[in-house]
């Protein structure tokens, strides 16, 4: 048996980028997640406190 998908070397987001909505796609994929988004996750006491503050919305490294 098997599998007869097509191969993609791209990814696919399952939903398009709003820019209109402040949305990006950062097309490079990095081997260590960006410092800013470390800091904002390890500064919040919980998720309601995350979601207060908000993730990072520009990645500067």
């Amino acid at each position: 048996m098997g599998t007869d998908g097509p191969a993609h070397l791209q990814e696919l987001l399952a939903w398009a980028v709003d820019p209109a909505s402040g949305e990006i796609d950062y097309p490079t994929v990095y081997a260590a997640p960006a410092r800013e988004v470390v800091d904002s996750l390890h500064g919040a006491d919980d998720i309601l406190a995350l979601y207060q503050q908000g993730l990072p919305s520009v990645l500067e490294s």
